[in-house]
């Protein structure tokens, strides 16, 4: 697949209006067709990244319409904890996986990106980004940050405030730990804990109905401690909802 022009093109396609982007965008597609990053099959000048046969098949969760959601009930020691979307299930060995990693390591920040537009234009449509005034993006430690060239979380976040118009807020870091994917339920918990993360810049949150995206959550652990860390440090953050493409539905 010719990913590099494939984003390019849907760059393109953002800042040129009409007919002449139409054109363009009939030209590039015969020099070097698109793709569905699933199936292959050609992508209509209307689908970006997944094209509308795959993107109908993916499992969806619809989280967001149950407030008693497997992750909102893990939550619910913070009392300013409220609601939690979780997009599509992920399964090892699947589509969203598929997705997720090409996301995570295979140095394609454009696909997170697309699939934060994706599942914020089905977010609206159910009014979750109501009195939302900032999304805060689950931090890297500065090293794997350094050697994935971006965060994913923050890629993911900026297709959703393309979308809804909210902005993005940096205001955590973390110290370095490992990677959870690698780890069982309780070395987890372990792992990460709420001195793992801090606020670095409060005034962007405090007083805020916020929201922190995230690529993938399995048990709830490391948003759990993101939750209590800015608490701990932003005392004045009113709401705090969760957002993540992803929930591991094979643990």
């Amino acid at each position: 697949m010719h990913t590099s022009l494939f984003f390019m093109t849907f760059a393109i396609m953002k800042l040129i209006p009409g007919t002449i982007l139409r054109l363009l965008a009939s030209v590039a597609d015969i020099a070097a067709p698109r793709t569905c990053l699933l199936c292959d099959r050609a992508l209509t000048m209307d689908e970006n990244a997944i094209c509308l046969s795959c993107l109908a098949t993916l499992p969806r969760t619809f989280y967001h319409l149950d407030p008693n959601n497997s992750i909102a009930l893990a939550m619910v020691h913070h009392r300013r904890m409220t609601r939690a979307a979780c997009w599509l299930f992920y399964n090892h060995n699947s589509h969203v996986s598929d997705l997720i990693h090409s996301i995570k390591y295979h140095d394609m920040p454009d696909v997170g990106r697309v699939m934060g537009r994706m599942f914020a234009d089905e977010l609206k449509d159910a009014n979750f980004f109501d009195g939302v005034d900032a999304l805060v993006p689950v931090p890297l430690h500065w090293l794997k940050r350094y050697r994935r060239h971006y965060n994913q979380s923050t890629v993911i976040a900026r297709g959703i405030a393309e979308v809804t118009g909210i902005p993005i807020a940096d205001a955590l870091v973390a110290r370095a730990h490992s990677a959870q994917a690698r780890l069982d339920g309780e070395r987890r918990r372990k792992n990460v804990t709420p001195d793992t993360f801090s606020v670095r810049h409060p005034e962007m949150i405090d007083g805020k109905n916020i929201v922190i995206v995230d690529d993938v959550t399995t048990t709830g652990t490391t948003l759990n401690c993101i939750a209590a860390a800015i608490l701990r440090d932003c005392p004045g953050v009113r709401r705090i909802d969760i957002l993540t493409l992803g929930v591991a539905s094979d643990i």
